[in-house]
């Protein structure tokens, strides 16, 4: 399993985490590789709970494979 590091910049400071659940043959920037975040994200959940099944959460791109911020949108559709 390949885990690809990043950090998360959010609205309760930076968080170190990861795109997880791609084979170890997975090539970087693979769209259909990767599909989990996970690592480190308790407190952010903790602090929003308003995020869950069916949130959308947008993922701008500050520095590519580096760096990341994000939206969180209420609307579920």
């Amino acid at each position: 399993m390949r885990k690809n590091n990043f950090s998360l910049e959010t609205d309760i400071g930076d968080i170190e985490t990861h795109v997880t659940s791609a084979k170890s043959v997975a090539q970087i920037g693979d769209p259909d590789a990767g599909v989990i975040i996970q690592g480190n994200l308790k407190s952010w959940y903790g602090k929003h709970p308003e995020a869950n099944i069916g949130t959308k959460l947008r993922f701008d791109c500050l520095d590519p494979y580096k760096r990341y911020s994000y939206q969180l949108s209420n609307a579920k559709s």
